[in-house]
């Protein structure tokens, strides 16, 4: 009996000594869930990380696209307002020259209307010249004969 006593203190030792592994290695099973419960929290957050990067990245092209178009709008803007521009200057150009045109025209027509009033002044003056001389008919005619030997 003494050999059983024996081998019941070896194991009672053993369980003894295996306890605090036991207790360890639950230890560090729950550990080991843990870390696993962490990794998969992390994994679907990495996942939904990926998937708004994903979103975010799309939604960016997007916006670049519509700048792009923007600007594609606002160069054609540009360039439509310095052609206005240009064609403003022309006209406004224009517009100088015709107006110099138009005051030099109507000075020429206020000359020339002066001239004509000094024209008709001159033609009333001599009509009126030629009705108050005193008409001389038979005499006029004879001089003018006798110059040419008529008479």
């Amino acid at each position: 009996m003494g050999e059983l006593t024996k081998q019941k203190e070896i194991k009672e030792q053993t369980q003894q000594d295996l306890k605090p592994l036991t207790n360890r290695l639950e230890v560090q099973n729950q550990k080991i869930a843990e870390l696993i419960k962490n990794k998969e929290k992390i994994i679907k957050q990495i996942n939904r990380n990926s998937e708004r990067l994903e979103k975010l990245n799309e939604e960016l092209k997007f916006k670049e696209n519509i700048i792009m178009e923007f600007k594609k709008k606002h160069q054609e803007i540009e360039n439509k307002l310095k052609e206005q521009q240009k064609n403003y200057e022309n006209v406004r150009s224009e517009k100088n020259i015709y107006s110099k045109n138009l005051i030099e025209t109507q000075d020429e027509i206020s000359e020339v209307k002066k001239r004509l009033r000094i024209v008709n002044n001159q033609i009333g003056r001599k009509t009126n010249n030629l009705i108050s001389r005193p008409i001389d008919g038979g005499s006029r005619r004879q001089e003018k004969g006798a110059q040419y030997g008529n008479v």
